[in-house]
């Protein structure tokens, strides 16, 4: 196991000054930072306006060009897709298991499915680590669990004594 590195402050003064000091780094950093995400929120919104109606363009292609292949799809015959020069378009069969209620569904397969409720529902299990944190030492000792008890540090700065 390696050898804790041990602190180069000498006194408690030398921690104040130290907590000042981090004080003075969190603070230029956090205005830079800020600086930073005020240049990204109007570039994205620059962005957004430019692009909107780019967007707005593509979507009433897009149903346009679904409208017309609908609406000409025979022409198709027994392929599901037809090639041009700047793209293909396509038909895809899709299924998808609609549900009036899931509340409802859940209920009818345990009732109708109990032998294969473990296939047909997703059930999420995960350890209560606040209720584990209430059991006694040998019960939790029982399960595989332990409590592990540690000091955390932390620090606050006093931002009125620092300063601008």
């Amino acid at each position: 196991m390696g050898r804790k590195k041990k602190s180069t402050l000498e006194n408690w003064e030398q921690v104040d000054e130290s907590l000042r000091r981090l004080g003075e780094i969190e603070r230029v950093v956090s205005s830079a930072e800020n600086r930073l995400n005020k240049r990204i929120e109007t570039m994205k919104a620059e962005t957004k306006e430019k692009a909107a109606p780019l967007l707005e363009e593509k979507k009433s292609l897009e149903k346009d060009i679904e409208r017309y292949c609908r609406e000409n799809q025979a022409d198709l015959g027994d392929r599901r897709s037809r090639d041009f020069t700047h793209g293909t378009i396509r038909f895809r069969k899709v299924s998808k298991v609609v549900m009036h209620s899931v509340k409802n569904t859940v209920a009818s397969i345990k009732k109708i499915f109990p032998q294969r409720k473990d296939q047909l529902l997703i059930v999420k299990e995960s350890p209560n680590k606040d209720a584990l944190g209430r059991l006694e030492p040998d019960e939790l000792s029982s399960i595989g669990c332990t409590v592990r008890e540690s000091d955390e540090f932390g620090y606050d700065i006093d931002w009125e004594k620092i300063g601008d």
